[in-house]
This record gives C-alpha cells, sequence and structure tokens, in this order.
C-alpha cells in the first residue's frame, strides 16, 4: 500500500519509521477486534447450543413419560375431575408468603446441610419452607412442619410410600399437578390446590374450573413445582 509508493519512499527515514509503527499498530488492533469478535460469536453460538440443547432434553423426557405413562395420567386426570372441579387452582397463593423468603426443599447437593441449618427454631420461623412430597417424611422426623407440600407423581407409590404412613396435619396445605396419583388428594386431610398443565384435556376444562389456574407445563419435577 503506502509504504511501498514512491511518495513514501522519499520520507524521512524517521517519519517512515513513526508510519510503519502506526501502521502495524492499527492492523493489531483490528486483529484483536477480528479475535474478539469470533470469541464473542463463539460464546453466542455455544450458548445456543447449550439452550437447544437443554430443550431437546426437555420435550425428550415429556415424550418418554408420555410413551410410559400416558394412559395412567389420563386414567389419573379422569379419576380427579371431582376434585380439580373444587380445589381452586394454585395461583390463588400468590403472595401468601409477601416478604419472607422461602426455602425449597428437595434432593439435591445441598440438602444435608440445610436440613441441619432448618432445625434452628430461630431458623425456621424466620422462612416458609415448601417440601416436595419425598422430603415430608424427613422434614416430620427432624421435627420441621413444612408450611406447604407439593407432588405431581402419578403413581400409586406417591401415596403408599411418601405420606401413607406419616403423620399429616389437617392445616398442612397440598399443591398436587391435576395428574397426580388421585388416593394422594383425596386423603390429604388440609386444603388442596390443583396445578395444571397445557394438555388439551385441561384447555377444554379450564373455563369451567372454581379458578383458571395457570400453564404449568415447565414442569418436568417436582421441585420445578415449589418453584
Amino acid at each position: 500500500g503506502y509504504q511501498k509508493s514512491e511518495r513514501y519512499s522519499r520520507l524521512d527515514p524517521r517519519i517512515q519509521q513513526i508510519i510503519s509503527l502506526h501502521v502495524t499498530a492499527h492492523a493489531e488492533r483490528q486483529k484483536q477486534a477480528i479475535d474478539l469478535q469470533m470469541q464473542t460469536q463463539a460464546a453466542e453460538q455455544q450458548a445456543m447450543r447449550g439452550l437447544c440443547e437443554e430443550m431437546l432434553r426437555h420435550h425428550h423426557v415429556g415424550l418418554s413419560t408420555w410413551a410410559q405413562f400416558g394412559p395412567l395420567m389420563g386414567h389419573n386426570d379422569l379419576a380427579n375431575l371431582p376434585e380439580l372441579c373444587v380445589n381452586p387452582a394454585v395461583n390463588v397463593l400468590t403472595d401468601c408468603w409477601q416478604g419472607k423468603p422461602a426455602v425449597c426443599v428437595a434432593a439435591g447437593p445441598s440438602l444435608q446441610k440445610n436440613l441441619a441449618v432448618l432445625t434452628d427454631p430461630a431458623v425456621r420461623e424466620r422462612v416458609a419452607v415448601i417440601a416436595v412430597g419425598t422430603m415430608y417424611a424427613p422434614l416430620r422426623a427432624l421435627g420441621i412442619l413444612p408450611d406447604m407440600v407439593t407432588t405431581i407423581d402419578f403413581q400409586p407409590l406417591n401415596w403408599t410410600d411418601q405420606f401413607r404412613f406419616v403423620p399429616l396435619d389437617a392445616d398442612l396445605p397440598l399443591v398436587y399437578l391435576h395428574s397426580t396419583w388421585p388416593q394422594t388428594i383425596r386423603r390429604w386431610p388440609g386444603p388442596c390446590f390443583a396445578a395444571q398443565n397445557g394438555s388439551d384435556f385441561l384447555g377444554w376444562l379450564r373455563p369451567y374450573l372454581p379458578t383458571p389456574g395457570f400453564d404449568a407445563s415447565y414442569i418436568q419435577t417436582v421441585a420445578h413445582l415449589n418453584v
């Protein structure tokens, strides 16, 4: 380019050196900008790939569940109709603990440590405790009564393994997905609140329910229902 032109060759060598340094620095800055742009694009592509993989995993789990247990969940939907038409939807609980931190108790790597913290009465009284069904018995064994229990399990083990032999408090609310095993809802002594997904069945039924509810299609595990 300019450095090879006749005009450039007539310049003082010191000026040539300054121009050369400037051109080299400019080229280096351009290279760094291009490298940064490529790194940013690579990071964005990786993030998008991660989201796509998570979405595909979500749908794969859902399809696999329906393929194996679809008839049972359909049976539960119909069997739970009487309760669904009487129990309010979970969204009526909005802001019931407004301004108070909530602790969601479910299986996870921090469970043992956090359970030890909740055994302190001073800590327990400052937070709302929402427990998945599988954690109800362990909490009661530790002397901790949760403020709410959640369940989505559509199999008979939901009742027989999680609740049948554990004392149930008459004032303890249960939040359940509409396809939960029917005996769990019918035998629960406390108030029950229904969570509804976006199925065609619920879409048809929702206008006739006591409270319309919200679309809980994102729920894959009972911990999601806690949140």
